[in-house]
């Protein structure tokens, strides 16, 4: 039985309060949880072909700015500034 991976996003947005940088891409974090929800709502319900390249769109901003903000957790904890 392999451990079980902790998912940086979850574990992100677990911690409530902290430093105020840390905050910050928690909050990207839910940006990114919210974008790709919007994405969702928009593909299952779109009137047009470029309503439906908008929302691909903000898909394709969400998965970028989840990742990137998951590097930037991970070198805040690897610097032993995360809370």
């Amino acid at each position: 039985m392999q451990p079980e991976r902790t998912d940086p996003t979850q574990l992100a947005l677990e911690q409530a309060d902290g430093k105020p940088e840390n905050q910050n891409l928690r909050r990207a974090l839910r940006l990114s949880r919210e974008m790709l929800a919007l994405a969702d709502e928009g593909e299952r319900d779109h009137a047009d072909p470029s309503c439906a390249i908008l929302y691909g769109t903000l898909r394709d901003m969400a998965y970028k700015l989840r990742r990137h903000a998951e590097e930037e957790c991970e070198k805040h904890r690897r610097a032993g500034k995360w809370d």
